[in-house]
């Protein structure tokens, strides 16, 4: 495996996460050299620069595997054409029927749909999480609670992509309302 985050700037531990992730659940962009930048604006359209703020280190493992996951996602948003071939090869390749919507929703439906163990609260689809009690609404508050549904988002995220695939337009929308009828 060549997964190469070059950059003086990245912690070496964030380093060896981002090979962890990519190794075990991106096999399509073995051999990609990775440049690590601060923040993303723009840097998909070129190369494969992943933006990443150290500070994720922090975060429990299922967060900091989501978002280096969902920062992978965005930049194969933007170069699939480019490892398409590879990934159709690949267990994935469920998620290569199609060409991948850009947009931060997307990407995160695309991204639990890779598997289980990258299912996180997300800031960009956002639930109630009514179940729990009020002190405990938080985002953070909610990893428990996702990683005992992890198994069922992952299949739902996969159906929305079905759906997608089928011409409805609104899967979005419609795997929102079904997160929020698990959560509700």
């Amino acid at each position: 495996m060549r997964v190469v985050v070059k950059s003086k700037r990245i912690p070496k531990k964030l380093e060896e996460e981002v090979k962890k992730v990519i190794k075990r659940y991106f096999p399509e962009i073995d051999g990609v050299l990775l440049y690590y930048t601060g923040s993303a604006y723009g840097k998909y359209l070129r190369d494969w620069k992943i933006a990443l703020n150290p500070i994720i280190l922090k975060k429990p493992k299922r967060i900091l595997y989501h978002t280096v996951a969902h920062e992978v996602t965005h930049l194969i948003q933007w170069q699939q054409e480019k490892v398409r071939s590879k990934a159709l090869k690949t267990e994935y390749s469920f998620l290569y029927t199609q060409r991948i919507p850009k947009g931060e929703k997307a990407c995160e439906i695309w991204t639990y749909a890779r598997h289980p163990d990258l299912v996180a609260p997300s800031y960009y689809l956002s639930v109630e999480l009514k179940k729990l009690p009020n002190s405990k609404k938080f985002l953070s508050a909610g990893i428990e609670f996702y990683e005992e549904r992890s198994f069922e988002i992952h299949r739902l995220a996969k159906k929305a992509i079905k759906l997608r695939e089928r011409g409805v337009r609104n899967y979005i929308k419609w795997f929102l309302n079904e997160l929020n009828s698990i959560f509700g």
